[in-house]
């Protein structure tokens, strides 16, 4: 399902809405007859939206808090997004935008998760790169 609201404000208010990250402005939103935000919802939906990374932590470090393996590589899932010459890089905030996007996207997209909600995942990636990503 595709879904664009006037303004970004507005998509992004509705997918954090969603997502359960805020309360509705009025009526409410269920996910099997609960909020999406409660404890049993939390892991069933995933807001997909901007690259955050902890500062002092390298992307092995990152993927690894998200539940991957200790050694990503090993994952054939990952072989494709090309990730291993940043592994071990220095602090995310040294890659470039594409880079980052390309870690955070491969990260969300191997974690188990009914729903997934995405805004504007193709920011910051090159033309092959999106094209990877459709």
């Amino acid at each position: 399902m595709e879904f664009q609201g006037q303004t970004v404000p507005e998509s992004l208010l509705c997918f954090k809405t969603l997502a359960g990250e805020i309360e509705p402005i009025s009526d409410y939103v269920t996910l099997g007859k609960q909020p999406p935000g409660t404890l049993k919802n939390s892991t069933r939906i995933r807001l997909i939206d901007s690259p955050t990374f902890l500062p002092d932590l390298s992307i092995r470090e990152h993927l690894h808090l998200m539940g991957m393996p200790k050694n990503p590589e090993s994952f054939n899932a990952f072989a494709p997004w090309k990730l291993d010459e940043i592994y071990d890089h220095p602090p995310p905030s040294w890659l470039s935008n594409g880079q980052k996007q390309r870690a955070f996207l491969c990260g969300q997209l191997q974690s188990p998760a009914e729903f997934m909600l995405f805004d504007e995942p193709e920011r910051h990636l090159n033309i092959s790169w999106l094209n990877f990503t459709r």
